[in-house]
């Protein structure tokens, strides 16, 4: 009924905080080879132009030895190299001749690295000097006697690589150990290791499900940096040493890969520079971290091929978006960068600029917008049927892509690509398209399936699939991968903290990204009314068209704002629409039917707690009678 007015197909995401940083100079260099062996030696010729003296060297078929070597690559200001099987591989020996090597570490025993290895090297008249241990644990600790030591030490579990890889460029900088250690138990080696040291810090990498409990208290003054996954621990890791590390130049790497990571840990190490873990699943936290961190004249090297890190991954990751998802999934009424919020007094017309506190505000255009997105120097906007673009000052106003036949929706731009729904009346189907912000490359990514919600979150688009009874997909970037997720009829969708959060006919549901456990959230919500989800709270319109919040555990359920309190007095049954989210306001349609045919719609904001409701209509009206 109520959509006779508003179309209410949409674009979803995590929503997240508008960053004022744009990646307009980021210079982006991809470091690879054709396997693993070529990409760690692509890594050495990068960051080892004028050679090296010294040069460590690891298994490629497996990564725990390596997990301690960056600090004393560091120190040695040598590359880590990965070799193969149990002879030491021309590749490797081309590059360590080319480098000029006179000393090699070699990480890990015989059953790692052979002595037919050692051998050959030695017999190249390359001085060798073997680290290692009875297991992972005490080959960690050989590495860590080959370091300055200074009194500050990492901990980390020795299972898997993520934690240690994290911790590594500033474990290098710093001269801190990496010590390794079992979930549960820790190792006789470490234990005398450390007895034998005046540790005056220790920092735990990882929660307790990875370094449990009892260790940590049996650490001396130990501290814990962790978070819900790899990533959120690397991000995490990352802001708590932000100052020991120069983020000029960042380095991204595959949080699943880890030969790339290790090696690529070396030449983050040499720069005192971030590596972060990304991989098709990375969330929002990353991506904030890079638009909150990175300056905007940086240098981004990718390690590894596209198949490992797509392009389209990198593009999400360091671009900014136009629009929270949340927001352009309830028709883009408002978005914010900076001091500055951009919205359209939809149905009347004119977009408008203006401070958060509703100071200084400028009319920018008399047209008739929705999905609004500001990216950079440019707003972007769909007028229905057409995508524009101008300048923020309101200059410049142009075309992007116009003529289709029937409508243009659900907009929504990351750095220099628009994702968009196309729906040309030719099949009744929405097909997602992306185009340049040039107008260049327009492409139909799925003519398949006819898509009615969208949220693109790392290298993947969560949809409802209208041809497949509106189940849950997702699909990567480029189109590709198509798989279902969720078996449940969906009507809206929105990824936030790890869950995906959709509404049906009975409420608003929440399950983690594995589909592994599904809760109900609000139960009695309309399906034709709408939601959005900011600062782990949900906030939506429930059957008497009137706001309420609820935190997304499903606590704490409060009505914000109450309709028939506003000065919305037309009859029939108000409703409240789409309620954007924009720094500490809201943005929201109040909507009536006054006859069959006749409808009314005004626009208006209020505080986040839903005081000092604001009628955006009247004060177009009131600039409209002063001209």
């Amino acid at each position: 009924m109520k959509n006779k007015l508003i179309i209410m197909l949409c674009i979803v995401g995590a929503t997240f905080s508008m960053s004022t940083k744009v990646m307009a100079s980021t210079n982006i260099q991809r470091i690879c080879g054709d396997d693993r062996y070529n990409t760690a030696i692509e890594i050495c010729k990068s960051g080892w132009t004028n050679g090296s003296k010294y040069a460590v060297l690891a298994s490629g078929e497996n990564f725990p030895d390596a997990l301690s070597a960056a600090p004393l690559a560091k120190k040695y200001n040598a590359p880590i190299l990965l070799n193969p099987g149990t002879t030491l591989d021309t590749r490797v020996e081309d590059e360590l001749k080319k480098l000029g090597v006179k000393q090699v570490f070699i990480i890990g025993g015989t059953a790692v690295i052979s002595d037919t290895v050692k051998n050959k090297l030695e017999n190249l008249n390359i001085k060798t000097t073997r680290l290692w241990g009875q297991d992972r644990y005490e080959t960690a600790v050989k590495v860590a006697e080959q370091l300055d030591f200074k009194g500050e030490i990492f901990v980390a579990n020795g299972e898997n690589f993520p934690d240690a890889v994290s911790a590594a460029p500033i474990a290098a900088k710093k001269s801190m150990p990496i010590i390794l250690t079992p979930s549960n138990n820790l190792p006789t080696s470490v234990i005398k290791y450390m007895k034998n040291k005046n540790i005056s810090k220790t920092y735990v990498i990882g929660d307790d499900s990875v370094v449990s409990k009892d260790i940590f208290y049996s650490l001396p003054n130990a501290e814990r940096t962790y978070g819900d996954s790899r990533y959120d621990t690397n991000i995490a890791v990352l802001n708590k040493f932000k100052n020991e590390l120069d983020f000029s130049k960042i380095y991204f790497a595959n949080g699943e890969n880890f030969p790339d990571a290790l090696a690529g840990s070396a030449l983050a190490s040499k720069n005192s520079s971030a590596i972060i873990l990304v991989n098709d699943d990375s969330g929002q936290p990353t991506k904030d971290f890079v638009l909150s961190k990175i300056p905007s004249q940086c240098e981004a090297n990718i390690i590894g091929g596209s198949k490992v890190i797509s392009d389209e991954l990198i593009n999400y990751m360091i671009y900014p978006a136009g629009n929270t998802n949340g927001n352009v999934c309830l028709q883009g009424l408002a978005a914010k960068q900076g001091e500055w919020v951009y919205y359209t007094t939809y149905p009347f017309g004119g977009l408008y600029k203006s401070k958060e506190d509703g100071s200084s505000t400028t009319k920018l255009d008399n047209g008739i917008y929705r999905y609004i997105n500001v990216v950079g120097d440019w707003i972007y906007y769909s007028t229905g049927f057409e995508i524009y673009k101008m300048k923020t000052d309101g200059s410049s106003k142009t075309k992007i892509i116009g003529d289709i036949s029937f409508s243009c929706k659900n907009m929504i731009v990351i750095g220099n690509t628009i994702y968009y729904l196309q729906d040309t009346n030719k099949d009744g189907k929405n097909h997602l398209c992306k185009i340049n912000t040039d107008g260049s490359g327009n492409t139909i990514l799925n003519e398949e399936d006819s898509i009615l919600s969208l949220n693109i979150v790392g290298n993947w688009i969560y949809y409802i699939n209208e041809s497949d009874n509106s189940k849950i997909y997702k699909m990567k970037l480029d189109g590709s991968s198509k798989m279902k997720v969720i078996d449940d009829a969906a009507h809206q969708i929105l990824l936030a903290d790890g869950f995906i959060y959709y509404s049906t006919a009975n409420g608003i549901y929440k399950t983690k990204l594995d589909n592994s456990k599904t809760v109900n959230v609000v139960s009695g919500f309309d399906m034709n009314d709408s939601f959005n989800i900011e600062n782990n709270c949900i906030y939506y319109v429930s059957t008497d068209g009137c706001l309420y919040k609820v935190k997304t555990d499903g606590s704490e359920n409060v009505k914000l704002i109450n309709i028939k309190m506003l000065d919305f007095k037309f009859g029939g049954s108000p409703s409240i629409f789409n309620p954007n989210i924009v720094g500490d306001w809201i943005y929201y349609d109040c909507f009536t039917f006054i006859s069959a045919e006749d409808t009314v719609t005004w626009l208006y904001k209020s505080k986040i707690d839903g005081s000092e409701n604001v009628n955006l209509h009247l004060k177009y009206l009131q600039d409209k009678s002063m001209k």
